[in-house]
């Protein structure tokens, strides 16, 4: 396995676990929803207009990127 697929392997493992003790702790403030809602101030318009056209966009772009890879 290439090193790239391992350091990227690594660090979706570290974020999936960080994520579920996150998930798992009802007192906390640390799962990725609660940050991205803090980076993009959601619960102004403008901020929910922003992450409503960055996820659009990137969806756009992300699932053709996916599925059209030659990569395997």
């Amino acid at each position: 396995m290439p090193t790239g697929r391992k350091v990227w392997l690594a660090m979706l493992l570290a974020g999936g676990a960080y994520e579920l003790r996150a998930v798992l702790d009802p007192t906390s403030e640390d799962t990725l929803s609660a940050f991205t809602r803090w980076a993009f101030r959601t619960h102004t318009k403008a901020g929910a207009a922003a992450f409503t056209a960055s996820a659009l966009a990137f969806g756009a772009w992300f699932v053709p990127h996916i599925i059209q890879s030659k990569d395997s």
